[in-house]
């Protein structure tokens, strides 16, 4: 049985599985800065699945979250998979730049937007 991303870890440290042993290393899931900003590929979950996620930060915690509700997957790391697929490809089209509003409108193109009132897991 696959554990799961949000459940305790089996090695008994009392955190979450994805912030202990099933940590993605940074190669895997590159973070992107953009001067103060930092943009990470995650997921959003929700009662029907995953939402393929990117969270930003201004600061040291999450300012706001950008979901792409246009498909839902069963499995985590399908959607993190597509939101870091996502974020690069966003990079990629606006690499000569590196201004986060064309990262942004990147990001809407592909069906990304803005969540209210998210809450981190």
């Amino acid at each position: 049985m696959k554990t799961s991303r949000n459940s305790p870890c089996s090695c008994n440290s009392s955190k979450k599985y994805k912030n202990c042993c099933g940590k993605v290393s940074s190669s895997s899931q590159p973070d992107l800065e953009l001067g103060k900003t930092k943009l990470e590929p995650g997921s959003y979950k929700t009662p029907n699945g995953y939402f393929p996620a990117i969270m930003c930060y201004c600061s040291n915690s999450p300012d706001y979250c950008l979901i792409n509700d246009i498909i839902t997957f069963q499995e985590e790391h399908e959607s993190v998979q597509l939101a870091n697929k996502n974020l690069n490809q966003a990079l990629q089209l606006k690499e000569s730049s590196n201004n986060q509003i064309d990262i942004a409108n990147a990001l809407k193109e592909f069906g990304y937007k803005n969540l209210e009132n998210y809450q981190v897991a």
